[in-house]
């Protein structure tokens, strides 16, 4: 945690201000392409640049012996991140999937 502080608490006066937190995690998860990265590339399995709803759900092991909410709430999840609604999430999209 120390190291954690000194990297957010920019001012460097031993205190996390909201607006430090609120940058920190808005650097994070904007710089996360590297991770969404790594997580396209385990998911599109035939590696066109794209996950289908499939793909998620074999990715995430969402298989017939989940709970069927769970699958529900997954595609849920796929059909809002899908900005454009051609049924694939790209890289960006991606990040909405798990970052809504």
């Amino acid at each position: 945690l120390k190291a954690l502080r000194k990297v957010v608490d920019v001012d460097g006066d031993a205190k996390i201000t909201y607006a430090e937190l609120f940058s920190y995690a808005h650097k994070r998860h904007t710089e996360g392409g590297d991770v969404m990265g790594r997580g396209m590339m385990w998911l599109d399995k035939d590696k066109d640049g794209k996950v289908t709803l499939d793909e998620m759900e074999s990715g995430l092991s969402l298989d017939e012996t989940m709970a069927q909410d769970m699958k529900d709430h997954s595609a849920a999840k796929f059909k809002a991140a899908d900005n454009d609604k051609d049924g694939l999430l790209t890289e960006d999209e991606l990040v909405h999937y798990f970052h809504p």
